[in-house]
């Protein structure tokens, strides 16, 4: 049986991995890099909903605790906008890994 390989998980180091401050610098900067995306795609009327994106970061517990960063607009009319145009949607598959 030569040239199997053994996968034995280690929950603990991945976890360690999920909190550090390189995976929360990376969140970081793929949710920058979407803003960017954002703000140069979102519809515009006026500049607000464009203006109103912005990142926040910390920590996401579901289903275990680990680095996060999210793209957010917040102008009082957002939720309405992304169901007629989908924004955030197209960023996300913009920023996904492999793309």
């Amino acid at each position: 049986m030569s040239g199997l390989i053994r996968y034995d998980r280690n929950s603990a180091g991945i976890q360690v991995l999920l909190e550090s401050p390189a995976m929360a610098a990376a969140m970081t900067a793929r949710a920058t890099a979407g803003l960017t995306v954002f703000q140069a795609i979102a519809p515009r009327v006026s500049n607000r909903y464009a203006e109103s994106g912005h990142v926040t970061t910390g920590t996401d517990s579901y289903p275990t605790s680990r680095a996060a960063a999210h793209i957010v607009a917040d102008v009082a009319y957002a939720r309405a906008v992304e169901r007629r145009h989908h924004t955030l949607a197209r960023v996300a598959d913009t920023i996904a890994p492999g793309r």
